[in-house]
């Protein structure tokens, strides 16, 4: 289900989802994504799916490239370690 945040972004509540948040946010594909977070657009998918986990190192990725385009998302919103309204 989701919810709203700060700034009207809706976050779902999986990883998935606020990964598919962030590259919506970006009004990007899921390959120009890829090209930015340096992945394939078939790990994009995976992501997004739920087929996929985010580990630590792709989850810190992701928040750095969140931050840089001003997009509320830290590492435990991300993987779900917190509460999206933090």
């Amino acid at each position: 289900m989701a919810q709203q945040c700060k700034n009207n972004v809706k976050h779902e509540s999986t990883v998935g989802g606020r990964v598919r948040g962030l590259r919506d946010k970006l009004n990007l594909n899921q390959t120009a994504f890829g090209r930015l977070y340096d992945v394939k657009q078939a790990t994009v998918s995976s992501h997004e799916n739920g087929a996929r986990g985010t580990g630590r190192k792709s989850a810190k990725a992701l928040v750095k490239l969140a931050r840089k385009h001003n997009y509320p998302l830290t590492l435990e919103q991300l993987l779900g370690d917190a509460d999206d309204e933090a």
